[in-house]
């Protein structure tokens, strides 16, 4: 009887390892026991198994993100966004990281496509229009500044 439960032990934990929504649930909670290394290790054991699992790109691309990995968290979200094109915060994130990077074009690149899906969002057109100045596009800050204004209650 106890070979047969370890039996059954063994698959269970081999069916969790081939299961990404196993994964990255286990990953979130990684993350909330405050064990960052193990969260890393299932998301990318989770895009092992499904190299094209969102959750787990965008998941890990996050993590990058908010440990000021930005050249790390670039490739990630890229994909992210190419699979789920339609996700605001794919474009968003992405285009943080290239402003962190100092790569203002390809921000605000990322920025414009995320504006597409969200077009009323203040604090990214204020975003912009900062990016906008900084690269000397003054026409297109003074045109994006004047929506943030508009839209401001």
């Amino acid at each position: 009887m106890l070979r047969i439960a370890a039996i059954a032990a063994l698959l269970s934990a081999s069916l969790y390892a081939q299961d990404p929504a196993a994964l990255c649930e286990a990953a979130q909670q990684a993350v909330h026991a405050q064990r960052p290394e193990e969260a890393e290790r299932l998301w990318r054991q989770a895009i092992s198994v499904s190299p094209r699992y969102f959750p787990a790109l965008f998941n890990l691309g996050l993590f990058y993100e908010s440990r000021q990995q930005f050249s790390d968290a670039i490739p990630f979200l890229v994909r992210a966004a190419e699979i789920s094109p339609r996700d605001f915060n794919s474009h968003y994130l992405l285009g943080a990281c290239y402003q962190a990077l100092g790569h203002g074009d390809d921000a605000l690149r990322a920025w414009r496509t995320a504006l597409g899906l969200n077009p009323k969002n203040v604090r990214l057109l204020q975003v912009m229009a900062v990016e906008y100045t900084k690269g000397r596009y003054f026409q297109d800050a003074a045109e994006t500044a004047r929506r943030a204004v508009d839209l401001t209650p």
